[in-house]
């Protein structure tokens, strides 16, 4: 998987494979371009996928968030006050 390189102009830009490691034993390997994943958003992934994964197993509902729509975020992004965030990242950084 290293060695497949990801293309920004086709993608896709994250994989998962999993692969067994015994006869009830598996390890999913889950790969992504940086753009697509960072350190904030990857444990929400994987904590995501593990309550999936639970609820599957059990019968039982994940309880995951509904997905928002990313013009929800776009239009709540617009309306924050700019300067407000700009002194408070200069002051905490």
């Amino acid at each position: 998987d290293l060695a497949q390189p990801f293309n920004l102009e086709q993608g896709p830009l994250i994989r998962a494979r999993l692969a067994a490691l015994g006869e009830q034993e598996y390890a999913l390997l889950i790969s992504n371009h940086h753009l697509i994943l960072d350190g904030w958003s990857t444990p929400i992934l994987l904590t995501d996928l593990t309550r999936l994964y639970q609820a599957q197993r059990t019968g039982t509902p994940a309880g995951l968030a509904p997905a928002f729509a990313w013009r929800e975020h776009l239009l709540w992004l617009a309306k924050q006050d700019r300067a407000a965030a700009q002194q408070y990242w200069q002051t905490h950084l």
